[in-house]
């Protein structure tokens, strides 16, 4: 076989270019300094026996191929191939990481809106109980304890009704809440026809008993309408308590349908 010197330092160079490497790069992988390098493809001199072996099998390719200065067709394209193959394998491997990258971070992201939507379901109960308390505090001051004001108690009920429909509105997605709500406005409901029922029969005083006034206190501000007027409170009392257990059962049934378009 005729060694061409010309086609084989033109053949190296077309090697390193098509790499992409420098002279001092190209060296490197083939354990040779630089200026080696530059004068094989200058033609001034041409790789030993061990280095055109390292040639060889850096870029894959054949000793016919490397003597004669070019590539084998058929070769090449199946050497293109079997990169652009190993490049799929390469994307498909990103892919899978990312995707599983993605699933974690989705998991991630779902649990700390569970906690954050846990922690504001408590804050909104919280709130509910606080505002309560509060309330029927002052119905207690101003009604067990004898000092009356009919005006203080009404601005208190006013304030207590529309805190409590506020939690009620805030947490209409949220099914905890709306359950809560109706457990609590059925129990006052219920607190409140019983003492009434029980107790009524017995002495006209109800409205000084202080389980009724720390229960069902908040709302003895509605007695504006009528002072002393048990039936008339009771009345008033248990429609604001129907219209919470509505409100929240609308809410319920709403929640409950939109989970069911989601799942279909």
């Amino acid at each position: 076989m005729r060694i061409d010197r010309d086609k084989i330092s033109a053949f190296i160079l077309r090697l390193r270019t098509s790499r992409h490497l420098s002279q001092t790069e190209l060296g490197k992988l083939l354990h040779v300094n630089e200026r080696t390098v530059r004068n094989w493809e200058k033609g001034i001199s041409l790789p030993s026996m061990e280095d055109i072996v390292n040639i060889v099998n850096e870029f894959n390719i054949s000793l016919e191929e490397l003597f004669e200065g070019e590539l084998n067709t058929d070769k090449e394209i199946s050497r293109k191939i079997g990169d652009v193959t190993n490049n799929l394998k390469s994307l498909n491997l990103k892919i899978d990481q990312n995707e599983k990258n993605l699933d974690l971070l989705s998991k991630r992201i779902l649990h700390i809106q569970q906690v954050n939507s846990s922690k504001n379901d408590s804050d909104l109960l919280i709130g509910l109980l606080l505002l309560h308390v509060i309330t029927a505090c002052v119905s207690f001051l101003y009604f067990g304890m004898g000092t009356s004001n009919i005006y203080i108690t009404c601005m208190s009920t006013i304030i207590y009704i529309t805190g409590v429909t506020y939690i009620l509105v805030k947490g209409k997605k949220k099914r905890c809440i709306q359950r809560s709500i109706i457990a609590y406005s059925v129990m006052l409901c219920a607190n409140l026809f019983v003492n009434y029922t029980i107790f009524y029969k017995i002495t006209i005083y109800l409205i000084v008993n202080p389980e009724v006034l720390l229960v069902n206190g908040p709302l003895y501000g509605l007695s504006i309408c009528s002072p002393l007027d048990m039936t008339l409170l009771i009345r008033m009392s248990s429609f604001v308590y129907v219209i919470w257990t509505t409100l929240s059962l609308y809410y319920l049934c709403i929640s409950k349908g939109q989970q069911e378009n989601e799942i279909h």
